[in-house]
């Protein structure tokens, strides 16, 4: 009777945070998770790890597809980044997020459709620099010391923003 109670008193631990007291078990490995740990699933509560290897399996992209990516988001944000920048804010946010959207499906495309964990990191920060590249003349004069050039970076951030977050969301969430 003693080794059920020995049992039952024994504490247990984390395996990723070893000081927080937990029951409670990943349902495919077996691993003691806390319940910062724990990711609900629809079988179970898992443990990060295992996650993590369920989810590799949508991720078909090569190591050159970064690559790939990162040249064909900021190949096109520029040129599209210096036209809208051209056209007035109003014109820069209506057509900002269609132009990511743009973006990315050429990128996928690009890609032949693959996907990687970061592909949206890299595409979004490709498009940012692009979009910084397209406004280097405003860049210029802000380096040059005329503080009113500084309100002339209004309309390329909102357009980099725009399109880097849309492109960015199209690897990020899916399609």
């Amino acid at each position: 009777m003693s080794t059920v109670t020995d049992a039952i008193d024994e504490k247990t631990y984390c395996y990723i945070h070893p000081t927080a007291e937990t029951r409670l078990r990943c349902n495919k490995c077996g691993n003691y998770i806390c319940a910062r740990c724990a990711v609900r699933t629809p079988v179970g509560y898992r443990c990060p790890n295992c996650v993590r290897q369920q989810q590799d399996t949508f991720f078909t992209a090569l190591p050159t597809d970064y690559a790939i990516a990162a040249v064909v988001a900021f190949a096109l944000s520029v040129p599209i980044c210096y036209v809208l920048t051209r056209l007035g804010l109003f014109f820069a946010i209506l057509i900002g997020i269609p132009a990511g959207g743009f973006i990315s499906e050429m990128v996928h495309r690009a890609l032949r459709r693959r996907r990687g964990r970061y592909t949206y990191l890299v595409v979004g920060g490709a498009v940012i620099v692009g979009a910084l590249a397209a406004s280097f003349e405003v860049l210029r004069l802000i380096l040059t010391g005329q503080p009113e050039a500084i309100s002339l970076l209004l309309i390329p951030a909102v357009v980099g923003v725009l399109c880097a977050v849309t492109a960015g969301a199209r690897f990020r969430f899916g399609k």
